[in-house]
């Protein structure tokens, strides 16, 4: 029989967990870790990260909270919270602790409005940092006196708060423009959302026009400009979202685009707006990697946290899997290729994009720098990228699998490892390619993250393995374990031969 070529040029499908062996298109994988896809079709083994503190916070206590702070007259504060301590993190990596009485461990959360930077964590008195000193915020008990909330935004020119955990069904909003203003007789307010459904709000977050209000198993949309009874000609109302999906870890929240992503009870959810009025639904962009998230550990999940990684299309959810209580896993969504994948070997509590460049807080105190250099601070990489079964369009029949061509970057003198397998038993074959270049002239228009590669010698070469065997069925493994070497995968042909055919 002659030699037929199956070839793909573009792996950019991601993770599928959900379709059938046979369902999987060429260019999803089975399985991966630790890779990230390109825009150009590639396959290309994910960055580590560094140390961005000189020292662990005092103590080793676990990060609690993260937020950079960026004042009218250009100053920028990378603001920590850990133990009972507000830290500022310098460009040099030091810390300088500027308030020592919050709650010990309490996860807090920050705001911007006039200049000030306000801070939440529902054990303490609201907090006021302006660059300079930490104060109480001024007159909250006008408007509460049992509790302190939890969660705090900024909308229509006021601040708004929730999750007091003595009454966790209750909206909080300032006066117009003033942080420090809570008299009701001068516009400042409250409203219970749903006080009797059993259920406490647990995110706030602006979405366009409206003020999303999370509980745990449900949404709601708070529209309108003025308080209600003020007379106004568009009074603040609250309508129904969805009465069975809310949001289950308030950092999970984020604006990208047209959408706002958070984590539900079971299912990574976006809002999208359906209409010129503002009305909005819910949609579960998480459906292909849904076995990932049934091992979320519930006991641990408010632990959970979304970064938007802007420069790459992409959201980092770090959550807690299995049975750790800490976020010991990242599933990644590329919103431009709407496509998922996975990461491990990190451990945050919690993280802050600075400059288009993810941090993260540890449990024992650190700060990294993720998404940069070759290693986990000097710790190995261990990356794979497991592809479907291939049939070549005929399940029936064994092929002799006479050879593969693996098209790749070329970086230096190690090896990416080509595991095969055939008619689903487990890899028989292992193909180390080595990646070290020959001299081919450098590729200009191809560059990784975060890795310069402008004049170093990186061309496309084909790697060929041959004899690989007869079977029905092929999968491919490709992987690398270790640290400071990349690879970059642009695609892989195979060579095959029907054998005989069976009516």
């Amino acid at each position: 029989m002659p030699t037929q070529i199956f070839s793909v040029s573009n792996a950019t499908g991601g993770l599928n967990l959900r379709a059938s062996e046979r369902s999987l298109l060429p260019n999803e994988a089975l399985d991966l870790m630790n890779v990230e896809l390109t825009k150009n079709g590639g396959v290309l083994k994910s960055n580590g990260y560094i140390k961005a503190s000189l020292a662990a916070i005092p103590g080793n206590s676990k990060i609690t909270g993260m937020f950079q702070y960026v004042k009218s007259d250009g100053n920028k504060f990378l603001l920590v919270t850990a133990g009972t301590g507000l830290y500022t993190l310098g460009n040099d990596g030091s810390l300088t602790q500027v308030y020592n009485s919050l709650a010990d461990g309490a996860a807090c959360f920050f705001a911007t409005f006039n200049d000030v930077c306000i801070i939440v964590n529902g054990a303490n008195h609201p907090l006021v940092f302006d660059g300079f000193t930490v104060t109480n915020l001024p007159n909250w008990t006008k408007i509460e006196t049992a509790g302190y909330p939890s969660l705090v935004e900024v909308w229509k020119n006021r601040l708004w708060m929730s999750g007091n955990l003595l009454k966790s069904y209750r909206l909080y909003w300032s006066e117009p423009g003033n942080p420090s203003g809570w008299d009701t007789t001068k516009g400042a307010g409250s409203v219970d959302v749903n006080r009797n459904d059993g259920q406490k709000v647990t995110g706030i977050k602006t979405y366009f026009d409206s003020l999303v209000l999370y509980k745990e198993r449900s949404t709601h949309q708070l529209i309108g400009d003025s308080p209600p009874g003020s007379g106004g000609p568009n009074e603040f109302r609250i309508r129904p979202v969805s009465s069975d999906i809310g949001c289950v870890a308030p950092k999970t929240i984020l604006n990208v685009g047209n959408d706002q992503y958070f984590l539900a009870e079971d299912q990574i959810a976006s809002l999208k707006t359906t209409n010129a009025f503002g009305d909005v639904n819910t949609q579960n962009v998480s459906y292909k990697i849904q076995p990932l998230l049934v091992q979320i550990n519930r006991r641990a999940v408010q632990e959970a946290f979304m970064l938007h990684h802007r420069g790459k299309d992409q959201l980092w959810i770090f959550y807690p899997d299995g049975a750790s209580l800490q976020n010991n896993r990242i599933v990644i969504y590329d919103y431009g290729l709407a496509a998922w994948t996975q990461r491990d070997g990190i451990l945050a509590s919690d993280g802050v994009m600075i400059d288009g460049k993810p941090y993260t807080g540890t449990y024992d105190g650190n700060i990294h720098q993720q998404d940069f250099g070759g290693s986990y601070n000097g710790a190995a990489i261990s990356a794979f990228y497991k592809t479907p079964w291939y049939g070549f369009g005929n399940y029936k029949n064994t092929k002799r699998i006479r050879s593969i061509d693996l098209t790749v970057l070329q970086y230096g003198n190690w090896n990416l490892d080509i595991k095969t397998a055939l008619d689903y038993q487990k890899p028989s074959n292992l193909f180390p390619v080595n990646l070290a270049p020959t001299g081919q002239a450098p590729l200009w228009n191809v560059a990784l993250w975060n890795q310069a590669e402008w004049g170093v010698l990186s061309a496309r070469q084909a790697r060929q393995v041959s004899d690989i065997g007869m079977g029905k069925v092929l999968q491919l493994q490709m992987a690398n374990s270790g640290i400071n070497q990349p690879f970059h995968i642009l695609g892989w042909d195979i060579a095959y031969q029907l054998r005989g055919l069976r009516l």
